[in-house]
């Protein structure tokens, strides 16, 4: 059971992943080339609800891309705390007088703690690029 969730969760993760930066690079493609793509249909659907883009927003560079998706992965890797504390505490519940699955939940809530802290320290070090 553990290792198919694991699996899910990775596949889960690879998915969002490969969407995200596939909607960057159709974006970029198409204002490269002049076609109209995604993002100028966003526009046009934007300007015809009353909405438009701001005229001082500041181009997005490859350094802005990069953040972003940086930023998706910090996020992604923040629900997966999320599930593993959730898994955790439900093993703990249901361990009963069973030693092991005792020591595999608080071993569990450990390194996804430690996950946690490394995930917030690569979260505060894309702030400063």
């Amino acid at each position: 059971m553990r290792k198919k969730t694991i699996a899910f969760l990775v596949c889960l993760t690879v998915l969002l992943n490969i969407f995200v930066s596939l909607g960057y690079s159709a974006r970029a493609i198409s204002t490269e080339a002049g076609v109209p793509g995604i993002y100028d249909g966003f526009i046009k659907a934007g300007s015809i609800a009353g909405l438009k883009p701001a005229d001082d927003a500041p181009p997005i560079t490859v350094s802005v891309m990069v953040g972003k998706i940086l930023n998706g992965a910090l996020v992604m890797l923040g629900i997966v705390f999320l599930i593993l504390i959730i898994y955790a505490g439900i093993t703990w519940m249901t361990a009963g007088d069973v030693e092991a699955n005792l020591k595999k939940a608080k071993s569990t809530m450990i390194n996804a703690t430690i996950g946690l802290i490394v995930t917030l320290l690569a979260y505060q070090a894309v702030g400063f690029i």
